[in-house]
């Protein structure tokens, strides 16, 4: 099957690419104009990019796609109104263009930014999946919308100064680091079953086992405190002074302190990889 993949060159983006290309799909990229994430593709005959939106439109032959393209991700720009309300206007653009070539089923990629709604990039994410929904109810489609609701991803691949990214330098390095409290319930998942869980989304036999939800969270099936997470990160170094590990000491991000408990029932009996054993490798 051709699959189209917005924000391709993005983490979660650069990895379904790998995913869906290693599995014998053909997919259609669209990028900007980084390259970087997606080298390993580019010379691969099922893989064809472009930096172009326009482009989409010659796409006719494309079973689905998967929107992840979005402006204004970073710690800064997620409070920007007027850069989330851009991203909505890309994402009705795309939206459209996949109407009109009768493309089977959109998978979006919301975030856990909309639950609590405290940022204006999660209320961008709520209010293009809650337009998406309407129109395909109030009109006769034949095109399946899948909001999806991804928690903190990670793995080899993602961008500098993430939480685990910073914390894994600290204890290596064994200096100080300072943390919010991190008391809140937060949930972890890393990239390898990230993309297996987002590849179900294609194969309707699987779906056919799993409950109709308005939006379906990727998320690991271990949830606990954030601080807990953070103690576990930096056993990367056995030899590290945990009072090196300054809690308290800055405020947390900008979608606040808040409970994010994935639902992932829908997954079944999955089998999640080690939380550890995955940081070990990055």
């Amino acid at each position: 099957m051709k699959i189209i993949v917005t924000g391709a060159n993005s983490f979660l983006g650069a990895a379904i690419c790998s995913g869906l290309i290693s599995k014998g799909h053909e997919v259609f990229a669209l990028i900007n104009k980084n390259t970087d994430r997606i080298k390993s593709l580019i010379s691969n005959d099922n893989f064809e990019y472009t930096d172009s939106i326009n482009d989409l439109e010659k796409v006719k032959d494309a079973y689905a796609i998967y929107h992840f393209a979005w402006f204004g991700t970073n710690r800064t720009e997620r409070a920007d109104k007027k850069i989330q309300a851009e991203s909505i206007d890309m994402s009705k653009r795309i939206f459209d263009i996949a109407l009109e070539n009768n493309i089977s089923k959109f998978i979006f990629a919301g975030s856990q930014a909309e639950i609590g709604l405290r940022s204006e990039y999660g209320r961008a994410k709520a209010e293009f999946a809650s337009y998406a929904k309407d129109f395909l109810k109030n009109n006769t489609c034949n095109m399946e919308f899948y909001h999806l609701q991804i928690f903190s991803v990670f793995g080899r691949g993602d961008h500098k100064g993430t939480l685990i990214d910073l914390v894994v330098s600290a204890a290596k390095e064994n200096k100080e680091i300072e943390l919010s409290s991190a008391s809140q319930k937060w949930n972890f998942i890393c990239i390898d079953d990230a993309v297996y869980l987002m590849e179900i989304f294609l194969d309707d036999e699987k779906l056919k086992n799993i409950p109709k939800q308005d939006a379906y969270h990727i998320g690991s099936s271990d949830t606990r405190p954030l601080k807990d997470y953070i103690l576990e990160i930096a056993k990367v170094n056995k030899g590290y002074d945990k009072e090196k590990l300054l809690f308290g000491k800055r405020e947390s991000n900008i979608e606040g302190s808040y409970d994010l408990i994935p639902d992932v029932s829908w997954i079944g009996d999955y089998k999640f990889k080690n939380f550890l054993d995955e940081v070990k490798r990055l």
